[in-house]
């Protein structure tokens, strides 16, 4: 038999999702951010050779 969840279990459950999905999503920001930071470097030091 399980037993049955308390509500704090529940929300405890709710806000450790919320707080995986908040840090996946600022993950790929931050790695997007990287991404868009190398690009811009790269195009500088191509006009810079031009």
């Amino acid at each position: 038999m399980q037993p049955q969840l308390t509500e704090s279990q529940i929300s405890a459950n709710q806000g450790q999702a919320l707080y995986d999905i908040t840090g996946a999503f600022s993950n790929v920001v931050g790695q997007g951010t990287a991404i868009v930071n190398s690009i811009c470097e790269v195009i500088s030091t191509i006009r810079n050779l031009l």
